[in-house]
């Protein structure tokens, strides 16, 4: 201006860069095409001004898509080529701050690539996060709707969600964020951004997406170039380092590239293995087979992509392979086959030695399973196939919740404990595949991982169901004996109750009595002697089937038993009988046949639960040898006892098991399984035999074969001789612990000719004894079981002083001494003569007057 003023020159031409009032940044033309002067003397000039800011830009871009297109070419790193694209952005737009992002669109990511910033005057490299971002929501509406101007009136707050990375990047007033675009494929973003406000314009933003499109395809070559050179470098690091041995060869068979685990697995060196044929590396023999079966592979394209196989090395060691192959169809060139080796030796002898543990595994008579974290069953062996009834194809992969069990929760709380504690042992119910419950003692053993997480669960179960049962009947034979026990202190207790109102009831009726005293005396001795018959019956069932035996007519015992069960049995059964006139007698005790009659009808009570009729029958019957012999018995007259009833009937598949101890098809505590095969017993040693019929429906019917005496007499009790046999004054020392029966022994026989002494235990006996008067003692009745010292003891010791001494023992415990317990000691020590309480005077009287009658 100062020169046209001078008159240097008239008329000129000037392009400016300004800023307008409203802070844009505009490109003007500014002509001088007069000066104004007055007198000579220039005041002014006239100019004319042009606004040029879009061919000005327009040149700049030419200029600067030319120049990028020139230098883009020689970049071959994205952060060379993101330097590049900040410079020329730099001319065109004049930025403070510059970020160029690439897109990855798999991971929906953006990774940094540049970001430059101006600080007090001068550009810094803004170090980029490594770690790829998730898009912002600004970042996807500019991929989804084009790029975006932001501008920020002057002194306003930092705009957060300004960049597309949450990135404020300082105060930028002006931001220009546009995609980078390979043909409408997103490859990135790149933003200019300025501290001036109001920068750029919408006019500067489409010219800033023409450069980032024109950018776009440059970019996507250098990072594919990029890309393929991390792929191709990561390539080698795998082929160098994989663990696998991996082996590069042509059609011929030739070997062209080698790792180094091959070269281990083979042991041979690279050179040794490279451009020889790849059989080289096996034993003498099979070079020439694996050559040939290799070429014909390769040329009809029938390449097993893995298999495993074991190969002998040319140094004669023996190593299994798995080989992966695949055919590398390269264009012009013949196909390459590409083989991976992975020596699988090691686990090949692991699964071999777990296949001879399986075959041991499979021959443990345990069922023995393994179960995952999911409780499914991976491991089945032949004893779980045996135990269970289901094959190991059945049952891997399955919940054993889903077949084993009925009751999960016992299961449950077992797990539970097993996964708390790392074992676990006990019983629990499990169910074969036929439906049948067993009883199972199990372990199990949680196995952990290398983390120690739960993996997996040895189970090894055993099958106790026998042994239950065998233990059951054992406690059951053990509370039977400690019935027997009890029932045995009972009755000798009874015994000793019993045997003096007995005695002492004979007593009363050798005096004269009124017809009413008489009667209430025999009432009385009745009453005793009945008591006796149930104290024998306990002693029978708790100390065994041996008993006294004499002969009885079966006549009495029917009707006996008719008559208890018509008082008893529910009025819904209808009873009767039918018995022989002639019925033969039959050698026995009564009160166990008894037992045995009340026994089966019983049963048959129990087997009509909705009435029926129930029938007692008795006849003679001779039975042939022919007839006997499969019951094992002889042949001759018996008498046959039969029940029969109209029941629901005996299943044939139990028929066999009806006699067996402790089996019974009742309720758990409504039967002991005692009461058939006790009858079974009681009949044998009387030596009679039991024979059974039944149809399911239709009843049952038992017949009991006793031998019979078709010649034999029964006296009657009238007949019975009731001769009280006295004594010439003989002294008898009676020792008992019971004051009762000391008492009317002696009476009875005072009263009867005899001197009594009395002592209450052994040791005073033996007192007596050794006493003045021990030498005229002609017999000694003594007690068995008695305090301080009891009979056999007493009995030895009264032997020591005078062997000849006469003894009689005595029990409420047992009737013979072929019953005793102490029957040998006696035996040995001499004693013969036994009165089991409770005893008759004629009997004691009786006993007493044979045993002083012998020399």
């Amino acid at each position: 201006s100062r020169k046209s003023m001078s008159g240097e020159f008239r008329n000129w031409r000037c392009d400016m860069l300004i800023t307008t009032r409203e802070g844009e940044l505009r490109w003007i033309s500014d002509c001088s095409v007069s000066n104004l002067d007055d007198e000579g003397k220039p005041i002014g000039s006239v100019g004319i001004l042009q606004d040029i800011t879009a061919r000005k830009r327009a040149e700049i871009t030419t200029i600067a898509l030319s120049k990028l297109g020139q230098t883009l070419s020689s970049a071959n790193t994205p952060e060379a080529a993101a330097r590049i694209i900040a410079d020329i952005s730099d001319e065109l737009f004049g930025w403070d701050a510059f970020t160029l992002y690439s897109y990855l669109a798999e991971e929906d990511e953006v990774d940094p690539i540049l970001r430059v910033d101006t600080i007090n005057g001068q550009r810094v490299n803004v170090p980029p996060d490594s770690t790829p971002k998730k898009l912002s929501p600004r970042a996807r509406r500019i991929l989804e709707h084009g790029p975006e101007l932001i501008l920020r009136e002057e002194g306003g707050a930092p705009d957060k969600n300004a960049m597309p990375f949450g990135d404020t990047s300082r105060a930028s007033a002006s931001i220009m964020l546009v995609p980078v675009r390979m043909l409408n494929r997103a490859l990135g973003f790149m933003s200019v951004q300025s501290y001036t406000a109001k920068a750029y314009n919408q006019s500067d933003l489409r010219t800033f997406q023409q450069f980032a499109d024109y950018c776009g395809g440059a970019l996507e070559r250098i990072w594919a170039e990029e890309a393929f050179r991390k792929s191709e470098s990561q390539l080698q690091l795998v082929w160098d380092n994989s663990n696998d041995g991996m082996r590069l060869t042509d059609r011929q068979g030739t070997i062209l590239m080698v790792n180094g685990a091959f070269c281990r697995m083979v042991e041979k060196t690279r050179d040794q293995l490279v451009g020889k044929p790849f059989s080289v590396i096996h034993g003498e023999g099979e070079n020439e087979r694996i050559l040939r079966r290799g070429r014909e592979r390769i040329d009809s394209n029938t390449i097993e992509p893995r298999f495993e196989r074991e190969v002998i090395l040319w140094n004669g060691k023996r190593v299994w392979f798995e080989t992966s192959n695949a055919l590398l169809d390269l264009p012009g060139q013949p196909p390459l086959l590409l083989s991976v080796f992975r020596d699988i030796t090691e686990r090949k002898k692991a699964e071999s030695q777990m296949q001879d543990q399986a075959k041991l595994l499979d021959m443990a008579h345990d069922a023995i399973l393994m179960k995952d974290a999911e409780d499914r069953v991976t491991y089945w062996n032949r004893g779980a196939e045996q135990l269970y009834g289901w094959t190991a194809e059945e049952v891997i992969g399955r919940k054993t919740t889903d077949f084993l069990y009925r009751d999960i929760a016992a299961y449950e709380a077992a797990k539970g404990s097993l996964m708390a504690n790392g074992d676990w042992s006990g019983e629990l119910r499990q169910i074969t595949k036929a439906g049948k419950e067993v009883i199972i003692s199990s372990r199990g053993t949680l196995m952990r991982d290398a983390q120690g997480k739960p993996k997996s669960v040895l189970v090894i179960n055993a099958d106790v169901t026998e042994k239950k049962k065998l233990e059951v009947q054992l406690l059951r034979a053990q509370r039977m004996e400690s019935i027997g026990t009890l029932a045995s202190g009972i009755a000798h207790d009874l015994n000793n109750i019993l045997a003096p109102i007995t005695i002492a009831a004979q007593i009363l009726r050798m005096k004269s009595l009124d017809e009413e005293t008489e009667q209430m005396v025999a009432r009385i001795e009745s009453s005793a002697q009945r008591g006796a018959d149930v104290v024998r019956q306990v002693l029978t069932f708790a100390r065994g089937i041996e008993g006294e035996r004499a002969l009885l007519q079966p006549r009495h015992l029917v009707k006996e038993v008719v008559k208890i069960i018509k008082e008893t049995f529910p009025k819904a059964i209808s009873v009767t009988n039918r018995v022989a006139e002639d019925l033969w007698p039959v050698t026995g005790d009564a009160t166990q046949l008894h037992q045995v009659l009340l026994n089966l009808c019983v049963n048959a009570r129990d087997a009509m639960l909705s009435g029926g009729t129930l029938t007692l029958t008795a006849e003679n019957i001779l039975l042939d040898d022919a007839t006997v012999l499969m019951h094992g018995a002889k042949a001759g007259p018996y008498v046959v006892l039969e029940v029969r009833d109209t029941g629901m009937g005996i299943p044939h598949e139990i028929m066999e098991k009806i006699f067996e101890p402790f089996f019974t098809t009742k309720e758990v505590g409504k039967g002991t399984g005692l009461g058939l095969s006790t009858a079974m017993g009681i009949v044998k040693s009387h030596g009679g035999h039991v024979n059974v019929y039944s149809e399911p429906g239709r009843g049952s019917t038992f017949k009991v074969y006793l031998p019979g005496a078709p010649n034999a007499k029964i006296r009657r009790a009238n007949q019975e001789s009731t001769t009280m046999l006295s004594g010439q004054g003989e002294l008898i020392l009676i020792v008992d612990d019971e004051a009762s029966i000391r008492d009317v022994m002696r009476k009875i026989l005072v009263k009867h000719g005899y001197q009594v002494l009395t002592a209450a235990d052994g040791a005073e006996a033996v007192g007596i004894f050794a006493g003045p008067e021990g030498g005229e003692i002609a017999l000694v009745l003594t007690d068995i079981m008695m305090p301080r010292m009891e009979g056999v003891a007493l009995i030895r010791a009264l032997k020591r002083i005078n062997p000849k001494t006469r003894i009689i023992a005595s029990s409420g415990l047992t009737h013979t001494p072929g019953q005793s317990d102490r029957a040998e000691e006696l035996k040995a020590l001499g004693v013969k003569t036994f009165l089991g309480k409770p005893y008759t005077a004629e009997k004691l009287l009786a006993a007493v007057h044979d045993l002083l009658s012998k020399e």
